[in-house]
């Protein structure tokens, strides 16, 4: 009899911790580091050495922003950017000033990450967000997808 108890003891006791390690491993799995991502681009268009083109704006599904990573092409040597988040609520317009920027980054072809202090972003749907981005010297490119986006919170021009 006592043999029956400890062994019926002994598989809650595994079972329960079977499902404590499955519910924890699940909650770790849920959540992703990045919150939107964007396929490479098959497009391109140049970056002006101006602010008068915007070249993404999104709405972000998480209140901290950490960087930003935009894909380059015709980049050639020794270019640089900076690159500016800006703060949009819809029908009222752009915020004076930068929500943050980074500020001289060396260009490569390809994927760039821009990395900056965190902040905090509004999660709605009347605030919208801009990369802009700004080089000195013309000739880098901005890829985009071309054809029907798969990027359901943003759109790039």
């Amino acid at each position: 009899m006592k043999r029956g108890i400890v062994f019926v003891l002994m598989a809650i006791l595994v079972a329960g911790t079977l499902a404590i390690f499955t519910a924890s491993t699940k909650k770790s799995q849920a959540a992703t580091k990045i919150d939107q991502q964007h396929t490479a681009g098959t497009g391109s268009v140049p970056i002006d050495t101006y602010l008068g083109r915007f070249a993404q704006t999104f709405m972000p599904t998480k209140s901290k922003l950490d960087k930003v990573q935009i894909e380059l092409t015709n980049v050639g040597n020794n270019k640089s950017a900076n690159v500016f988040i800006r703060h949009n609520v819809v029908g009222v317009g752009w915020d004076e000033g930068n929500v943050t920027a980074v500020y001289g980054q060396t260009l490569s072809d390809g994927w760039n990450t821009f990395d900056f202090d965190d902040v905090t972003v509004v999660i709605s749907d009347n605030d919208t967000y801009g990369i802009w981005v700004v080089t000195a010297e013309n000739g880098p490119q901005w890829k985009y997808k071309d054809g029907p986006s798969e990027y359901d919170r943003g759109y790039a021009i």
